[in-house]
């Protein structure tokens, strides 16, 4: 397993939490198993599908939502022509057979393949197709109305159109809010989008009164402990992180931290993850006995069975717990951690 590669803390900050909002597909155990994250049970479950909805011989919307619903998991894999080709394929189904809402998810889906395949311009255009659809479906005061709209600014940001972005994510984002509430993941995605939209416009005041708007809501509505408050509170931790400011970043993170356990959160692989950055950040400020006293409780946290099927938070918990040891001079320390994780995810003679 790849354990020890070298990493920016950025890179990994958006490979871990980038989101992207996606809406209007059927619900089905081959979805829910995807929004898991296994993968294996979601394409067995989704072909079943697809095969059944394809034994009818007819176009219509169970074959339809069926062929929509595999596209999206070509979509998570990062498969994006296959992902393009099924999103295509349902969209013509809808048209043909008149199916409004299934056109709209289809043309919805295609927007984010476009944007993820940099097509811009193409993910624009077929985004606001989608949003007209759902406007007159649903209305412009509805939650699937809004996905749309956060998906369109998604669009409008790739192609570095900033301004247009924050406009149209913050209406997304007040629909969210009244509709779905300030906690929920859809509002959760549209705030950490908005908060993108302002840093690459340098507002970074506006930037952290965004994340305190947000935590001092859930706070009202839930309690200073809520686990509500876990994904903002880390969020705002990252954006000190990539901001450089390693003291408000350590003490989101040491919130962060509080959170997962006085929520009895698994460790792995939050709490190794929260460990291994506030090791990073302590070092960072010249605060080294603490900083390797949070890697190693990190290294030990570390659930090998879960690590397993998810070892990204394990790579970096022994990167950087390597990186300190080597910049500090105790290279036969950092060489024997290698050799202890190696053993340690040995397959079994």
């Amino acid at each position: 397993m790849p354990f020890l590669k070298n990493i920016r803390i950025l890179s990994v900050l958006l490979l871990l939490f980038l989101a992207l909002s996606v809406a209007g597909q059927t619900k089905s155990a081959g979805l829910n198993a995807l929004d898991e994250g296994r993968f294996e049970d979601a394409f067995t479950l989704l072909k079943k599908d697809l095969d059944d909805a394809k034994k009818t011989g007819k176009e219509d919307a169970k074959l339809g939502n069926a062929i929509n619903n595999f596209g999206e998991l070509y979509r998570r894999l990062s498969r994006f022509e296959q992902a393009e080709l099924y999103f295509k394929g349902a969209a013509t189904i809808a048209v043909k057979i008149s199916d409004k809402t299934l056109e709209a998810a289809a043309k919805n889906n295609l927007g984010l393949v476009y944007f993820a395949q940099g097509k811009f311009a193409e993910a624009i255009k077929i985004t606001e197709e989608a949003l007209k659809i759902r406007e007159k479906l649903f209305g412009a005061e509805s939650a699937e109305y809004a996905t749309t709209l956060d998906n369109l600014a998604l669009a409008n940001a790739g192609n570095k159109n900033f301004v247009k972005a924050e406009e149209l994510t913050k209406k997304a984002l007040a629909i969210f809010e009244k509709k779905k509430g300030i906690s929920d993941s859809d509002t959760s995605i549209a705030t950490n989008n908005l908060a993108s939209y302002y840093k690459a416009q340098k507002k970074f005041d506006e930037v952290i009164k965004l994340y305190q708007r947000q935590i001092s809501l859930i706070e009202k509505e839930s309690g200073a402990d809520s686990q509500k408050l876990l994904k903002p509170v880390r969020n705002f931790g990252d954006f000190y992180l990539t901001r450089v400011d390693y003291k408000n970043a350590e003490i989101q993170y040491r919130r962060y931290l509080a959170l997962l356990e006085k929520n009895k959160i698994a460790p792995y692989p939050q709490k190794v993850y929260a460990l291994s950055i506030l090791g990073f950040t302590m070092t960072k400020l010249n605060k080294n006995f603490q900083g390797e006293d949070f890697f190693k409780r990190a290294i030990d946290e570390i659930d090998v069975e879960a690590a397993k099927k998810a070892p990204e938070v394990t790579n970096i918990a022994v990167t950087m717990y390597v990186n300190f040891l080597n910049e500090n001079n105790r290279k036969d320390e950092a060489v024997e951690l290698e050799a202890k994780i190696r053993k340690l995810f040995a397959p079994a003679k």
